[in-house]
């Protein structure tokens, strides 16, 4: 595997107002999601391997209290969110164009906050886990 000793810090992802509580990479790689203590979900854009152009594209709206974590779909299709305002949110990239990434669905599927979302390797299923140590399943359907 890769040798730690040359590891090395590329770029400052920051942005958030407060600390980036989850972040990932779309499956292409092309794009990062992160969540933040702030409530919001920001997306940024790697526009290739060199770090000194990878920018902020979007914020894709906020929760009403902390943004606990963000996952893209296996597709890379759409993003999910989990907060503490017990809310699942998702998003539709819909192209590559940001400003027509939208949220498509407010799931208040939590009656307390939600700690954690993630999608099934197929993508068919979202779940998501409460503050009280219960986990939630959610079918979805991608008419959208």
């Amino acid at each position: 595997g890769p040798d730690p000793d040359k590891w090395m810090f590329i770029k400052d992802l920051g942005s958030h107002k407060g600390l980036a509580q989850s972040v990932t990479f779309s499956p292409d790689g092309q794009f990062v999601a992160s969540a933040g203590t702030d409530g919001m979900v920001k997306i940024l854009n790697r526009r290739g391997p060199d770090p000194d152009k990878w920018m902020f594209i979007k914020d894709l709206g906020s929760h009403k209290g902390l943004a606990q974590s963000v996952t893209f779909s296996p597709d890379g299709q759409f993003v999910a969110s989990a907060g503490t305002d017990g809310m699942v949110k998702i998003l539709n990239r819909r192209g590559p164009d940001p400003d027509k990434w939208i949220v498509i669905k407010n799931l208040g599927s939590h009656k307390g906050p939600a700690q954690s979302v993630t999608y099934s390797p197929e993508g068919e299923l979202l779940a998501s886990t409460r503050s009280d140590g219960k986990a939630v399943t959610l079918p979805l359907f991608r008419n959208e």
